[in-house]
């Protein structure tokens, strides 16, 4: 979506563009090419949904080592890693989330699963007084990953499962990087025919919207 201004450039910016669909209760992509400003313009959103009473939980995949991604169980500790490391700046972290997460990351959860995870952030949904956006970033360090296809299945299954009322999950996610969420969904098909991917259904996901950065003086 082109706007004919910088990432700043007032209510038609890209800023704008994006909080319109976080308040829909979107889950999309943010995609383009390497120092066209999409982490900026990420940081400016963040700064404008904590501002509009959103709680924002802003992850980079970059700080997720290759072995992070090895296992389930790996990738859940250091998951909930990045999340405690936000206590910081996301002080309405409840305490019964925060005692979950360091008890995933400790030797005695080595064997926590993706599902409890998700049970776990589902909670904090239901628990937070304020919608619950989350921001992730640098995805495609774990795109060719069988456990991000996963992580990707299971935030499917939420929002599903929001979009009946069944359970409480977050206002918003939004995944970005270089890669287009299109060529994600072909390289989901291509693992399923292949036989890897024995339940995920990324070609049926509601991606609601997809944001394209420009540079700032395009």
């Amino acid at each position: 979506m082109r706007t004919g201004k910088s990432l700043y450039g007032g209510p038609l910016g890209k800023v704008q563009e994006i909080k319109k669909l976080v308040d829909a209760g979107k889950f999309f992509p943010v995609s383009r090419p390497r120092q066209y400003g999409k982490t900026t313009m990420l940081r400016a959103m963040r700064e404008v949904l904590v501002q509009e009473n959103y709680v924002v939980v802003s992850l980079d995949f970059q700080e997720i080592s290759r072995s992070g991604f090895e296992t389930e169980e790996s990738f859940v500790q250091e998951f909930s890693r990045l999340i405690i490391k936000k206590q910081r700046i996301i002080p309405e972290i409840p305490e019964k989330i925060l005692e979950a997460l360091n008890r995933y990351v400790s030797q005695d959860e080595a064997k926590v699963k993706l599902s409890e995870l998700f049970v776990t952030l589902n909670d904090w949904c239901a628990l937070s007084a304020k919608p619950v956006v989350m921001i992730i970033d640098e995805v495609d360090s774990a795109t060719n990953n069988q456990v991000f296809l996963d992580f990707l299945s299971q935030l499917r299954d939420g929002y599903i499962s929001r979009e009946s009322g069944e359970i409480p999950t977050f206002q918003s996610v939004i995944l970005a990087g270089v890669t287009d969420v299109k060529q994600l969904k072909g390289k989901v098909y291509r693992r399923r025919r292949a036989g890897k991917v024995s339940d995920l259904s990324l070609a049926d996901y509601r991606w609601r919207g997809n944001i394209q950065c420009r540079r700032a003086n395009a």
